[in-house]
């Protein structure tokens, strides 16, 4: 679904229907071997191996790019670029908006067709968080942006200003000079000197235990 309109696509006919989304009326056709895809004013069409750029809401053709005469993926636009892959193995990324090549690498497998009637399931590429997945045969193949995502900025935490408050300042100086200027300063005892100890002649011995039989016989395990 796309700009208010539902592009079916069955896979029966080489004619898909479009709908109008709110009312449900049939509003048009279009040609497309693949489920189409969208981006800005264009809308993107793989028909008879070639991948063509339509402008909406008019039917008129923006540009259109052949390849190796192979393509057979459904396409999908990820930041711009229109990616699309070929029986070849070849994998081609396009300039959405002109159909200029940008860049195109092999996966090392054929890619296939979508087959939404025979298939066990409906293969196509997935696109998230800065990385392309290609399904090419017995592989998987994931790709990952070069540029990097920028860092996001901590959340500043506001310091909240300290509090004031007059009345329950004490109005007291802490130091009271009408007090401490006629006063002496008190002077601290001097410690009386202790003698030192003198050993007595004979250490007084202390008193051995009385042993006490045990109770219950111990073993040692």
């Amino acid at each position: 679904m796309y700009g208010g309109r539902l592009y079916m696509h069955e896979g029966l006919t080489s004619t898909e229907t479009i709908l109008d989304a709110t009312t449900g009326a049939e509003v048009g056709t279009y040609a497309s071997d693949t489920p189409p895809a969208f981006a800005g004013n264009l809308i993107y069409f793989l028909r008879a191996n070639t991948l063509e750029a339509h402008n909406l809401p008019g039917p008129g053709i923006a540009w259109t790019f052949a390849g190796d005469g192979g393509l057979v993926t459904a396409p999908v636009i990820v930041n711009g670029v229109v990616y699309i892959g070929s029986s070849s193995g070849t994998l081609y990324g396009l300039s959405a908006a002109t159909g200029t090549l940008r860049w195109s690498g092999n996966v090392g497998a054929a890619m296939s067709r979508p087959d939404p009637m025979f298939a066990d399931a409906l293969t196509g590429f997935g696109a998230a968080e800065g990385t392309l997945v290609v399904p090419a045969g017995a592989r998987l193949v994931a790709y990952v942006s070069a540029t990097p995502f920028p860092t996001p900025s901590p959340t500043p935490i506001v310091t909240p200003p300290s509090r004031s408050d007059p009345v329950n300042q004490s109005s007291v100086n802490p130091i009271d000079s009408s007090r401490t200027s006629n006063q002496s300063p008190s002077l601290s005892p001097s410690p009386t000197p202790m003698g030192t100890p003198i050993p007595s002649s004979a250490p007084t011995g202390s008193a051995s235990p009385t042993p006490t039989a045990p109770s219950s016989p111990c073993r040692v395990l």
